[in-house]
């Protein structure tokens, strides 16, 4: 959803940087570039803009969810302001151009490092989160490193998918939950 949103995004800025001088020349041309202009804001609210919250609010732990959201959306804001002061000094066709060359950008952050949470609950993230923080990574074996939740990043240079292994996660929790009870019997 997020990377079709950028590439959309993309696309559409492109044609109405390029073909700038052309749509705003006539009547007809600016309807049109009315219209690219505003599917391209559909776009942007299908993609970037309403996956910003939900994302942060599935990858991030529990423990530290909504300081990272909230540091997530300052840097969201930081980064609506510096666009506004940059495209205060260039054209209006160059802001089209600067515009699609952010979502080509989005697409590619998001295509590299975006993880895909889909099927994967928060009990689990945070499971992972816990054996990170613990420094045990290596012995987490659980569905967050199943190679279809993880970014292209984490499965082609972190190759966190080799990690993977229903098997031995089963034996985990098992004993996890051996020791909870233990735990709970002993207070």
């Amino acid at each position: 959803m997020q990377s079709t949103g950028f590439i959309m995004m993309f696309v559409l800025f492109l044609i109405c940087g390029v073909a700038f001088n052309t749509l705003t020349a006539s009547a007809n041309g600016l309807r049109t570039f009315q219209f690219l202009y505003f599917f391209s804001s559909f776009w942007n609210q299908f993609g970037p803009n309403c996956t910003t919250w939900l994302v942060a609010a599935e990858v991030f732990p529990t423990d530290v969810r909504s300081t990272f959201q909230g540091f997530s959306a300052a840097m969201g804001k930081v980064g609506a302001i510096i666009a506004d002061v940059v495209f205060g000094y260039v054209s209006k066709q160059a802001t089209f151009f600067l515009s699609a060359a952010f979502g080509l950008a989005g697409a590619c952050v998001t295509w590299l490092f975006l993880p895909d949470t889909t099927g994967l609950s928060l009990d689990e993230l945070d499971r992972m989160a816990k054996y990170m923080l613990a420094g045990e990574f290596e012995h987490y074996h659980g569905e967050g490193v199943n190679p279809r939740h993880l970014s292209t990043w984490e499965r082609w240079v972190l190759k966190w998918d080799r990690h993977y292994d229903p098997g031995m996660d089963e034996k985990h929790k098992v004993l996890q939950l051996a020791q909870l009870q233990e735990l709970n019997e002993g207070a």
